[in-house]
Parts: structure tokens; C-alpha cells; sequence
């Protein structure tokens, strides 16, 4: 059973029936679950189940495997929603370094997007208890003295986790942020129920192919987007919230991408564009 390959009629037919057990269960799964629902009848060796639903689940990009051993489908929620009537928020972390476990963020930008505008911007300094690297200073501007009456990350993480409810966790590199934002939430006792996530340089990448940097500023700078100063928080987010409206208005439609479900997978691979 482990080194089984599906016909691709098999294949499909488990994938539908997997998309129906998320749609009617709205959360993500443990692997052992999804193989008791795709494989009743089956009797597998400890670790071979996990294994099994790899070769079912790998080459079908509606789904993820977040964490090892728990499968999603990106974006269960939020798959059939139209994108004008999603809510997007676009973070930007400044930070001490790149390691959630030792490093603090020193400031946090949001920019919510909703019927395709933006509707709210959230910044805040933030106090990182510790001194600011020389390299991080020169990058960002910021020093100790600029965050010394700042509110401690503790202080603000509440307000954070209200602008993010309900909305669809969207950063320029987004692993970097979303995984360094829940290692600081949960350093301070707030385990956050996992966002889907949107990564705007994976989706240029993808449907804005004629661009010849996908660096924030490069990419900012093909597109005729202000960015006045480049690594602060809120600047970068709204950058990077323009950038996704560029997208979304000009280029998703000629694609057929209507839904946030499909602009999810379409960040994952290339689309074609559809003929008129």
C-alpha cells in the first residue's frame, strides 16, 4: 500500500473527497485523521499513513501541509469568498534579527484591505527590552532612543491580534513575518489559530512576470508605487498592500481569478490566462 501510485482518476476522485471533509470540518487536519477518512478500509503500518496521503495530497496545490503531520486546504475558510469581499492584512515586521526565539520586534505595520480599498492602517513603535544592533539601526532608522517610550510587545500584542481577526495574513516574504509575529505572540501565552497566508512576492512572481526585481523597493519602483521610507513598518505594509491591489484589480480578472481560494493556489504556480 505505501509505494502505491494513484491513477489520476483515483487521485482526483480522493482530492475531492478530502476538499469536502475540510469544507465540512473548517479547520486543519491531522495526517492520521485524513487517512482514516480517504483510507477506511486500509490497515498501514505506523508512518506510512502520513506517507500515503503525501503522494495523494503533494501534487494538488489546493492543499498545504503547514506543520508536519497536519494538512489545510489554503485558505479553507476564505476558498469560495469573492476577493472584493475579502479582508486582507498586510504586516511588515521590524525587528532585532530574524529569530523569533532570541530577537524582538521593534515595530509593526498593518495595512487592512476590504472591498478591495484600504480601510485602516495600524503602526506602532515597539520597546525590544534589549539594545538595537548597529546594522538593524542603519537599516531602519531606528535606535534605542526612538523606541525608549515605546509600549513593550506585550503591550500591544492585543491590539494586533484584533486587526488581524478574520483576515488573510499577507506579507512581502511572508513566512518571515508570519512566523516571526506567532513566535513573539506565543513567547507571550497568545497561541494564534494559524491564518492562511498570502505572500506577495510568490504572487508577483507568478502573474507579474515581466518585472525585473522582485525585491520590495525594485518591485515597488516597476509599478509606480510610493514607498517614501523603505524599511519602516507601515510604509513597507502599505507598499506591499498596493502591490496586491495592482494585482487584484489589473491582473486577476484576465486570469480568471475571482475567488481568494483561487488567488491562494495561483501564488503556489502559474496560471494561464484564460481566452476570451
Amino acid at each position: 500500500m505505501l509505494h502505491r501510485r494513484f491513477a489520476k482518476e483515483e487521485r482526483a476522485q480522493l482530492c475531492d473527497r478530502a476538499l469536502d471533509y475540510f469544507s465540512e470540518v473548517d479547520r486543519p487536519v491531522p495526517s492520521n485523521e485524513l487517512v482514516r477518512v480517504l483510507f477506511p478500509r486500509a490497515r498501514l503500518e505506523n508512518g506510512h499513513g502520513p506517507q500515503l496521503l503525501r503522494e495523494v495530497l503533494r501534487r494538488d496545490r489546493r492543499f498545504q501541509e503547514p506543520r508536519n503531520g497536519t494538512w489545510d486546504l489554503i485558505g479553507a475558510r476564505f476558498h469560495h469568498l469573492d476577493l472584493a469581499d475579502a479582508r486582507f492584512c498586510v504586516v511588515d515586521l521590524e525587528a532585532t534579527g530574524s529569530n523569533p526565539r532570541r530577537d524582538q520586534v521593534i515595530e509593526v505595520g498593518i495595512v487592512v484591505i476590504e472591498g478591495l480599498r484600504i480601510t485602516r492602517r495600524y503602526s506602532s513603535l515597539v520597546n525590544p527590552g534589549q539594545r538595537i544592533p548597529v546594522w538593524i539601526r542603519k537599516l531602519t532608522g531606528i535606535d534605542d532612543s526612538v523606541v525608549a517610550d515605546a509600549p513593550s510587545f506585550a503591550e500591544v500584542a492585543p491590539e494586533i491580534v484584533d486587526v488581524l481577526r478574520d483576515g488573510i495574513f499577507v506579507a512581502h516574504n511572508v513566512d518571515f513575518d508570519e512566523r516571526f509575529l506567532r513566535g513573539r505572540l506565543e513567547a507571550e501565552g497568545i497561541h494564534q489559530p494559524w491564518w492562511p497566508t498570502l505572500c506577495t512576492v510568490r504572487l508577483s512572481r507568478c502573474l507579474l512576470t515581466d518585472q525585473e526585481s522582485y525585491r520590495l523597493d525594485a518591485l515597488a519602483e516597476g509599478l509606480g508605487i510610493d514607498l517614501d521610507q523603505h524599511h519602516r513598518a507601515v510604509c513597507d505594509a502599505e507598499a506591499a498592500a498596493q502591490i496586491l491591489l495592482h494585482i487584484v484589480r489589473d491582473h486577476a480578472p484576465e486570469l480568471g481569478i475571482r475567488t481568494v481560494g483561487e488567488l491562494l493556489v495561483s501564488s503556489r504556480g502559474s496560471v494561464r490566462k484564460q481566452a476570451s
